[in-house]
Parts: C-alpha cells; structure tokens; sequence
C-alpha cells in the first residue's frame, strides 16, 4: 500500500483555536479492505525536533483528520502518516510526510499610530500626514495583511468610528471640521488582531481639532 498526505497547503499560517484538516490519498487497497486499516499522524516542529502523536487510530476513510491547533506558537511545522493495518496493528511501512511546511500564530500583532504631537488645530481642507507603524510579533513573522484606520468626530456622541479606505503609513487626510479622533488596528495573515473593532466607548488613539472658520494672520 502506499500513503500520500496532500493537505493543508505548506507555508499557511493558521491562528490559534481553528480546526485544520489533514487530507491524504492511498492506493494498492481495495475498497473494501479500507476498513481494515488505521492511520498515525505525528508531528516535529522548530523547537521540537522529535516526532510526537498527533491522532492515533484515524480511520483511512474518508481519508481526512480535522485537528484544533494549539494555543501556542508552533514554527515550521511537519506532519507525517503512518499506516497500520487492524488486526495485527502492524506499520506496514507506508508513510508519508506533508510536503511543505505550516505555522501556528498565537501572538498578536503590534499597531501604533506614530503623528507627531497634536497641533493645537488645523484649517479645514489641510492635508494631516498620517503615520503608523504596524508589524507582527510572532516569531515566524507571518506578517502583517492588513491595517484598519476608523475616525469619528468625537463632538457628536452618536458619531459611528468610520473605516477609512486603504491606507498607507505617511499618506495625507484630508479632514472635515471637527474634533477627530482617530483609532487603527493590525490584522496580520493568520487573523490575529493587535485590539478589537472599535464601538462606541473606544477611546480614540490620536485626535485633532479641524476647524474652517480659523483666521491665519498673515502679518
């Protein structure tokens, strides 16, 4: 018989807490006969260099095992299958080891806003250089995928945080009359956020006063 493990897709990084399935194919074993047989998956990662049980006693069929990843940081990690047949739960030597690599983040990433201090205020229709910083804390480094900035004026009460559309670290606002506050958040590629959606009581991160009717001397 011959096993050949096909999933997940090496180099994914998955977030702590998520089920993912590990799928193989096998051949020289008569549909009928799947029943007779079992499958090992274990699994090495970077800081664990011997093979330790995954799940034991998997049935071949339907050929997939979901797992739950841990809460826990794993880098590089490699799964292997072994092959046994039931009765005499003999290895047949069959085994297959995942092609590729996956990781497992557990650790948020880091979002801070970097503007400089507050000017005291700013005519309406000024451009305000907005700047962040934006990285991930796993050790792996899966990445950042994304950064979320909201604003809202915060001298309405029931002013909604608002995204702003795709943003990059020294791009320039355009801001309407207000007392705005603004909040960002990082999302990095296995899902992990630096801090949640902001409601109604986030404290804003940075905020500037915009108003239009602000007279500029121009003695």
């Amino acid at each position: 018989p011959h096993l050949s493990l096909s999933g997940p897709a090496a180099d994914t990084v998955f977030a702590a807490g998520v089920p993912v399935t590990f799928t193989w194919t096998f051949t020289n074993i008569l549909p009928e006969e799947t029943k007779d047989y079992s499958v090992l998956l274990s699994f090495h990662h970077l800081k664990q260099s011997e093979w330790k049980p995954l799940a034991s006693a998997v049935p071949l069929e339907p050929a997939a095992y979901a797992w739950t990843t841990p809460a826990e940081d794993l880098d590089r990690v490699s799964v292997r299958a072994l092959l046994f047949r039931k009765s005499d739960q003999s290895n047949l030597s069959a085994s297959a080891t995942l092609t590729g690599e996956f990781s497992v983040d557990h650790t948020s990433p880091f979002f801070a806003l970097t503007m400089p201090p507050r000017p005291k205020k700013l005519l309406s229709g000024n451009r305000l250089t907005f700047t962040f910083t934006a990285h991930d804390n796993h050790p792996g480094a899966s990445g950042i995928a994304e950064v979320q900035v909201y604003y809202r004026n915060l001298l309405e009460p029931d002013s909604p945080w608002k995204a702003l559309p795709e943003i990059r670290s020294g791009d320039e606002l355009a801001l309407p009359d207000g007392k705005i506050g603004f909040y960002g958040r990082g999302r990095d590629r296995a899902g992990n956020t630096s801090g949640p959606e902001p409601v109604a009581d986030t404290s804003p991160m940075y905020d500037v006063v915009v108003d239009s009717k602000l007279f500029i001397s121009t003695d």
